[in-house]
């Protein structure tokens, strides 16, 4: 049998049937993320003339209910507050919920959900000592992601945010296939100082990491198109990223750009030369400059973009106070035991109105 037969009989007849399964392995998305987040993008696509006001209400009238109820998404939206909002958070002048979750914009308020939900479910299924390898990567690549994508028209900082964290997420989850080829991938990427080899993760696994970031964004209720931006920019023949891309869609060419763009930071500490040019398509020099010198600190010295991971315990005792952080959590009860029971008061919950 030759490697495309061999591809295609791991990957189901159409190549997406272990994508998938490996998805379903994370079992069921909580109900009430999902239709929060699926009535604000819905919302944002009928809106001829993109109201941000009017979003960010419609998003912030979808999320509190969910936070409202779960003590470690309120530690999650506080301690990423302190990453994207440090200066308004800190200009407060009384911290509660609401004040908390009025600090987002709506892609913010569902991105951080959104990788509460997932970075916790992944990790539960991962091998320990690769998860903790793979999740300083993860913050490297979610923290330029934000600064890449709030550069970019039609992608923002929180979207290129969570699209970064998924990747690695979603490669995590190859490890749930055979976690000693995962291990051999990794080295051989490591070797070649690559972060991520398509290829060889379609030979390796009989799928590859965006295919399931894919599966994984339309299961949380965005959509198709990110997506496709996402699969678009594996397809970039080499050399030719300016000609290819003014052949493609205005929005695929954004989310194009800016996966290529952070994951080269990533990879080198600089925006390569053929991702590079001099008209509206590219990222204009003091831009680049900027970018190179964070992902210089960032590959030198790591993310502290750690809050989709925070919990209850991590709140000091003032600020659980302030946030209506109840107490009395059972000594010793596994985290993610308390995140699911939260989770489960919440799908049972009614959600706000929506406007």
């Amino acid at each position: 049998m030759g490697d495309s037969e061999e591809l295609k009989a791991s990957a189901g007849t159409d190549g997406w049937d272990l994508p998938r399964k490996l998805v379903a392995s994370l079992g069921p998305l909580p109900a009430n993320f999902t239709t929060c987040i699926r009535t604000v993008k819905l919302a944002e696509m009928r809106m001829e003339n993109k109201d941000s006001s009017a979003l960010t209400t419609l998003a912030f009238r979808q999320v509190q209910p969910v936070v409202h109820l779960s003590p470690t998404l309120k530690s999650v939206f506080y301690f990423a507050a302190h990453q994207l909002r440090e200066r308004d958070l800190d200009a407060l002048p009384n911290l509660d919920e609401l004040s908390l979750l009025k600090l987002f914009s709506a892609d913010e308020l569902l991105a951080a959900l959104s990788l509460a939900l997932i970075t916790r479910k992944v990790r539960r299924i991962c091998d320990e000592e690769q998860w903790k390898r793979l999740f300083g990567h993860l913050r490297v690549h979610m923290e330029l992601g934000y600064s890449v994508g709030a550069t970019v028209v039609h992608v923002g900082g929180a979207n290129g945010m969570l699209v970064a964290a998924l990747r690695y997420l979603s490669m995590a989850m190859l490890m749930v296939k055979d976690l000693e080829k995962f291990k051999a991938y990794r080295r051989e990427t490591i070797k070649k100082e690559a972060l991520f080899d398509l290829a060889s993760e379609r030979k390796l696994f009989g799928c590859d990491h965006l295919q399931i970031a894919s599966l994984l964004l339309q299961n949380l209720g965005y959509g198709s198109l990110i997506g496709e931006g996402m699969f678009a920019s594996s397809q970039v023949p080499a050399g030719r990223f300016g000609e290819w891309l003014r052949e493609q869609d205005e929005v695929i060419q954004c989310w194009c750009a800016a996966i290529l763009w952070t994951e080269s930071l990533h990879a080198t500490g600089k925006i390569s030369d053929d991702l590079k040019g001099n008209d509206d398509l590219y990222l204009p020099d003091e831009t680049i400059v900027d970018l190179q010198s964070l992902a210089r600190v960032l590959r030198d010295k790591g993310s502290s973009w750690d809050w989709p991971l925070k919990g209850k315990k991590d709140l000091p005792e003032a600020i659980q106070e302030k946030l209506g952080v109840a107490t009395g959590q059972s000594a010793g009860a596994p985290e993610h035991d308390s995140f699911d029971a939260e989770v489960g008061s919440a799908v049972s919950s009614p959600l706000a109105p929506a406007e």
